[in-house]
């Protein structure tokens, strides 16, 4: 998760973004909310609101009537998001948002989240169904119910677009919290690769 050279907070055109499974039926329950989020940043008092979307799986056909295809503006639906090209968008985005795939039993998708913070992108998510997790990440995420998702994320870009530099403290802050939270790990894992002493040496006479 170390991170040295962090991704410039200037030049990031991208507001809001999204990456994750829109179209099929696999997973309805983030059609209204980012619906929600499209209507919000189209007539809300947000100028000059940068989206994108990215689909990972199978893309949808070129004549899909499917709402995938018109849930925010300059949405860019390419299965082309893995690797470095997911790295890129990072490095252009704001704020990004974490939606669950399934209503009901939800995990927190700590494998979205934490490349995300990493590359110090703000993100805001759903509540998962797991008070546990949240409560971990609580000081690093934007916890929101979903039908107040659009909102909430506006307020926040509003937030972004009268006080610019502040993304860069408030992303650096989260990013140093989650190293915070992680430091354990992380001495354990660098006592593990030490060569531990022997408590227990052999006299020259054997035992």
């Amino acid at each position: 998760m170390d991170n040295p050279e962090p991704p410039a907070a200037t030049g990031r055109d991208v507001d809001l973004f999204f990456v994750g499974v829109l179209h099929g039926g696999m997973c309805q329950h983030r059609h209204p909310i980012l619906e929600a989020v499209r209507h919000a940043s189209r007539h809300k008092n947000v100028s000059g609101l940068q989206c994108a979307t990215q689909t990972w799986g199978v893309p949808a056909p070129p004549n899909s009537t499917d709402k995938a295809n018109t849930t925010l503006p300059s949405a860019v639906l390419t299965e082309s998001c893995w690797d470095q090209a997911l790295q890129q968008m990072h490095r252009r985005t704001k704020l990004a948002l974490n939606i669950h795939c399934y209503p009901g039993k939800t995990i927190l998708e700590v494998h979205r989240v934490l490349p995300l913070v990493v590359d110090r992108v703000l993100v805001m998510s759903e509540y998962s169904d797991d008070p546990w997790w949240d409560a971990q990440y609580n000081d690093i995420v934007n916890f929101t119910q979903g039908p107040y998702l659009a909102h909430n994320m506006l307020e926040v870009l509003k937030q972004l677009q009268q006080n610019s530099s502040s993304l860069a403290t408030e992303a650096e802050r989260r990013y140093q919290r989650l190293l915070a939270c992680c430091s354990y790990n992380r001495y354990v894992s660098a006592a593990l690769r030490q060569q531990m002493p022997s408590r227990h040496v052999a006299s020259a006479g054997g035992l």
